[in-house]
């Protein structure tokens, strides 16, 4: 049996795993069905990649309903029977969950100085600069980039949901009224208008997961996976008070956020402002776990906008650690290892 069919097992034995009202649910507000056969597979795909890095534990959030979000399980395995009831009526076969296998057991040193913390993968030699206090946020703007990972490419600058187009008809020059074909995509973005110009609100952003997954890592693979690490920052306050201060000569206010994630077909209510786009991205993303760090330009102040912006800390080396992708130390404080 593989983990994930383990985490299935698992909580198919829970009174909220209700795949008869989610199949209900579904059939009285079909919203995938008109997503295209591709995007729908890409869909259950992502789905149970998350539900292996989020739903694993015997207790994780259990206790959360669906309406609390990506945090509970519930909601994974819902969103999972969604689009199940869109491939059953297309009469298409779901293909096989790609396994992930169970993340490392966390070494007992780790555990007992593991809360609050936020981990960086990348490459050991940048880690090392991270460590030596040299910040580089990169331009939101810049991870549309098409030659980045997956993993990382996403807009920064705005956020999508999609409709069905049934929901919507055009009138053609006959007066006949026909349905839209495919989806309806709506956006939302940083964006602001005067006199009809329109003009996008810079951000800087750097991240972090607020979780040690070394699975992680086949996330942000390299081609020489040994070159790869973790930056682990036991002291998250104290980090974001001495980023702070290093904005401030450039006129940078520097915030953090722990994002959140949404479906894209089945969107929540958005919060008003412009802040949601910072701190919102599609549930493809969710087993990231991001912690968000981001620069906002402080009142005149103008910095390029496809531009990084690099910061000067002291030294983080009593704060954080840098481990290699065995988790065994190579500078920094912290546990000698962190996985067994």
């Amino acid at each position: 049996m593989t983990y994930f069919e383990k985490i299935i097992e698992e909580k198919k034995g829970h009174s909220a795993f209700d795949v008869s009202l989610w199949s209900a649910l579904y059939q009285a507000h079909p919203a995938l069905s008109d997503t295209s056969e591709a995007n729908l597979n890409g869909r259950l795909a992502e789905i149970e990649k998350n539900i292996q890095f989020l739903c694993g534990s015997a207790f994780w959030n259990d206790a959360l309903r669906p309406e609390f979000g990506w945090q509970s399980p519930w909601w994974w395995f819902r969103a999972r029977q969604f689009t199940l009831c869109e491939l059953e009526r297309r009469g298409m076969v779901a293909p096989p969950a790609k396994d992930l296998g169970a993340p490392h057991k966390l070494h007992r040193d780790y555990i007992r100085r593991r809360n609050p913390l936020a981990v960086r993968i990348s490459k050991i030699r940048w880690l090392t600069d991270l460590l030596d206090g040299k910040i580089r946020f990169g331009a939101a703007s810049s991870y549309a980039d098409p030659a980045l990972q997956t993993s990382q490419r996403d807009d920064e600058i705005a956020r999508d949901i999609f409709l069905p187009g049934s929901l919507a008809t055009i009138t053609l020059e006959n007066g006949v009224r026909r349905p839209l074909a495919g989806e309806i995509r709506l956006s939302g973005s940083r964006t602001h208008s005067v006199e009809g110009k329109t003009t996008v609100l810079p951000y800087w952003l750097l991240s972090f997961s607020t979780e040690l997954d070394a699975r992680l890592l086949g996330e942000f693979s390299l081609e020489n996976m040994h070159e790869q690490g973790f930056f682990v920052l036991f002291d998250v306050e104290k980090f974001h008070l001495r980023l702070s201060e290093a904005a401030q000569p450039s006129e940078l206010i520097c915030g953090r956020v722990a994002v959140d994630y949404y479906d894209e077909h089945f969107p929540p209510s958005w919060g008003e402002g412009q802040f949601a786009v910072i701190g919102l991205k599609p549930f493809r993303y969710a087993g990231q776990r991001e912690l968000r760090f981001f620069l906002l330009p402080d009142g005149g102040a103008t910095h390029s906008l496809n531009s990084p912006i690099e910061l000067q800390t002291e030294k983080l080396d009593d704060i954080a650690g840098v481990y290699n992708s065995m988790g065994e130390k190579e500078a920094g404080c912290g546990p000698r290892r962190v996985f067994f």
